[in-house]
């Protein structure tokens, strides 16, 4: 064989395993897709539709908080200068700062706001300082509305402390000696399982926790979101309705809530925060810390509400001043006391705190127990010391000029 043939013949070879080798990275391709597509998106078929429609709600939620902010001005939309004593005034900006405190605060005595300013960036890189419209994810403190719908259902007879989870989850071990009150109280012994890594319904959501539920220490108190993620599902059976109409219907609406949403919705919003990792003391915003979208849809009753301070204030005094249940039925729900946790708060014998942590955002409020004085802290940088206890000790500082 001349050279000429040894050459072509070594060409067709090459092109021979070329077209091969590309026909086999386009398959693998399409594997991998394919496997994306069924591994990350949920319950193939229906996951585009899904998700189109998860992005179509929160949309529609977007504009329906818009047309609120516009037709619901409130006290609380402006920074106030300090109202309290010169000395109080700079002890009280001493100790946020050395707890490097970056959020927004707000202070209210007989129902009049005596302080309210911001501390810090909202967004260091678009230059967006924090204010009273600040917006903040509060995590953990919406368990304080979620345990309100359900006291709406005791009080309709629909739901009772005393009703074993096994009425209502009937799988979960040992649900015949845990009750509704254990799980308001974190007494249930209910731990979760692993977390949901693709979208879910509520209902897929609620049924995915069942099943990967793990009961432990029943009647000892632990905090676990999971209880609340169930109270949840409970609600929504019993309502008809999902939680995130219940809101709207039970606080957004009656309350004029302009600044208050779910995180879905959050990034969309002007006044938005972002999140800081608190690990240089030297630099607070050196990292953004964020949460996806399933993350956010895992909090279901437990952690995926954002609002202001005065939003939430007011939130927290409707509650608390029989406006949303019944005052009887308040009492009845937070009927613990020396700060054991008891229907979504810390209650104390003259007022109750409470406090949330998730995704870099730390909250913490604590307010008197007829809703006339109260401290907000919603912070978007984890503070050395945690927001309830700061908010606790500036409500004492609050009380005592009143003495």
């Amino acid at each position: 064989m001349n050279k000429g043939s040894d050459s072509k013949m070594k060409q067709k070879k090459f092109w021979r395993w070329f077209s091969w080798s590309l026909i086999a990275i386009v398959i693998l391709a399409a594997g991998a897709g394919a496997y994306y597509h069924y591994q990350y998106l949920p319950n193939h078929p229906q996951a585009t539709k899904k998700v189109a429609l998860n992005e179509q709600q929160a949309e529609e939620t977007f504009s329906q908080n818009k047309q609120n902010q516009k037709n619901y001005p409130s006290r609380f939309d402006h920074d106030v200068p300090s109202k309290l004593t010169k000395a109080d005034t700079k002890k009280i900006a001493g100790i946020l700062n050395r707890s490097q405190f970056v959020g927004t605060a707000l202070i209210v005595r007989n129902n009049k706001i005596i302080y309210q300013r911001g501390f810090g960036y909202a967004d260091k890189a678009a230059g967006r300082k924090n204010n009273a419209k600040s917006l903040f994810q509060i995590a953990s403190i919406q368990k304080s509305m979620t345990a309100t719908l359900l006291m709406q259902l005791v009080d309709e007879g629909k739901v009772k402390f005393s009703d074993p989870i096994s009425k209502y989850y009937p799988s979960i071990p040992h649900g015949n000696k845990i009750t509704i009150r254990m799980m308001l109280d974190m007494h249930s012994g209910l731990f979760p399982g692993k977390a949901p890594t693709t979208m879910l319904t509520d209902k897929e959501l609620v049924k995915y926790a069942v099943k990967h539920i793990k009961v432990h220490s029943i009647n000892l108190h632990s905090y676990q979101p999971i209880n609340y993620t169930l109270l949840s599902g409970i609600i929504e059976r019993k309502t008809g309705k999902t939680y995130h109409d219940l809101i709207q219907t039970e606080f957004l609406d009656p309350l004029h809530l302009g600044h208050t949403g779910f995180m879905d919705t959050f990034d969309k919003e002007k006044d938005r925060t972002r999140a800081y990792e608190a690990i240089d003391p030297l630099n607070y915003y050196k990292k953004v810390q964020t949460e996806n979208y399933v993350q956010y849809n895992n909090q279901l009753g437990t952690g995926n509400v954002y609002t202001s301070v005065g939003d939430l204030f007011k939130i927290e005094q409707a509650i608390t001043q029989g406006k949303i249940i019944p005052k009887s039925s308040v009492n009845k729900l937070r009927d613990t006391n020396g700060g054991q946790y008891g229907g979504g708060v810390y209650n104390f014998t003259d007022y109750f705190s409470s406090h949330g942590v998730e995704g870099g955002y730390d909250s913490g409020l604590t307010l008197s127990k007829d809703g006339e004085n109260g401290v907000v802290l919603l912070s978007n940088h984890k503070p050395l010391t945690t927001t309830m206890i700061l908010s606790q000790q500036l409500y004492q500082i609050m009380l005592n000029e009143t003495k």
